[in-house]
């Protein structure tokens, strides 16, 4: 006798395998019946002449039109992080921190105001997450976010005789992913606890842009964690509470 085919009804995750750390991480949430989904945060810090950023991570504080930061509900578990500097060309209104171009480099993109300086960001820029004021990564350095590609804004591509002259209008940004690197640490980042991520330079190096105010931005990528503030504890998703 041929057997009935079941008609329980089975979820994606029962059929798709994870293809990613992101998605194993969301399968096995779900798992505990926790609602997880694809997330991304957007940090930024006014930067100037210091040694040190702090970057807030919590919505509570006060944050600019252009940040995306953590609910105090949620929790976040970052995959993939990376670091770039933006210029605003006029005063600082939401449209203007919306719009400045993310760059990867000290680019023609900058004011000529320090900007030969805005290059010790990467080349000595040092990140650590803290929660609570207790530090749960060591030092990530920045050289890993640096991307100087082979069109850079303004550099002259073809040149034909006095009267034409070609150049790149923009930096190259070949990818989805283009200045990101994975975080392999699971580092979990709860809304309900004080999370910062600093920024440490090699020296209080003057990186303003003058009257033209720059930002630095960190963009994290990974696994949010819907009202799964409770579920989690401050430093480690191996620490899940279930």
């Amino acid at each position: 006798m041929a057997m009935k085919p079941s008609t329980k009804k089975r979820t994606v995750n029962e059929y798709v395998r994870p293809f990613s750390r992101t998605s194993a991480m969301i399968n096995e949430f779900a798992k505990a019946g926790i609602r997880a989904t694809e997330g991304t945060l957007r940090l930024e810090v006014l930067l100037g002449q210091s040694g040190q950023y702090t970057f807030n991570v919590n919505s509570q504080q006060s944050a600019l039109a252009s940040e995306t930061r953590l609910r105090q509900g949620d929790a976040f578990v970052p995959t993939s992080m990376g670091f770039y500097v933006k210029e605003l060309s006029a005063s600082s209104t939401d449209d203007v921190q919306c719009s400045a171009v993310l760059n990867t480099w000290n680019s023609g993109n900058f004011s000529a105001t320090n900007r030969a300086n805005i290059y010790a960001l990467w080349s000595t820029g040092k990140i650590q997450y803290q929660v609570n004021s207790v530090n749960v990564s060591e030092t990530i350095d920045c050289l890993r976010y640096y991307r100087a590609g082979v069109a850079q804004v303004g550099l002259t591509t073809i040149t034909s005789g006095a009267a034409y002259t070609g150049a790149y209008g923009a930096n190259e940004w070949d990818s989805a992913d283009y200045g990101m690197q994975t975080l392999h640490q699971n580092i979990c980042l709860n809304g309900q606890q004080n999370n910062t991520i600093n920024l440490s330079l090699g020296s209080a190096i003057n990186v303003g842009g003058g009257t033209q105010a720059r930002y630095g931005v960190i963009i994290l990528r990974g696994t949010l964690l819907i009202n799964g503030a409770n579920m989690v504890q401050d430093s480690s998703i191996n620490a899940f509470l279930r």
